[in-house]
């Protein structure tokens, strides 16, 4: 005799033949999960608050680092701009050797004289 699993596993089987069987399951669990939020309310309001914040922030979080580092700056010549600053201290020599491969063009602000 074959040993088939069982009544139960042989009628999954079966059922998961038919077309469209899964939407009979997505349906019994949508029916489950809403009991479950009128079981217990409190639970369920914390439980689409915390996804509301999670989604909203890891969507801003996105939006801000698309703009800063996959996308281009909206000047013309982006690759030429130069970051003034001191990051990490440095030689002197390291400064004049960068200050040398500058193209030279300087531009004036309002607090220059």
């Amino acid at each position: 005799m074959v040993d088939v699993g069982g009544i139960e596993n042989t009628w999954e089987r079966c059922e998961q033949q038919r077309r469209g069987w899964w939407v009979e399951t997505v349906v019994q669990d949508l029916k489950y999960a809403l009991r479950g939020f009128r079981r217990y309310p409190a639970c369920s309001i914390a439980a689409v608050v915390t996804l509301m914040l999670g989604i909203g922030s890891t969507s801003a979080v996105f939006s801000v680092v698309d703009r800063i580092l996959f996308r281009p700056l909206p000047y013309r010549d982006a690759d030429r701009l130069v970051s003034v600053g001191l990051v990490a201290p440095i030689e002197p020599q390291e400064f004049m050797r960068a200050a040398r491969t500058t193209s030279g063009r300087t531009t004036r602000n309002r607090w220059s004289r």
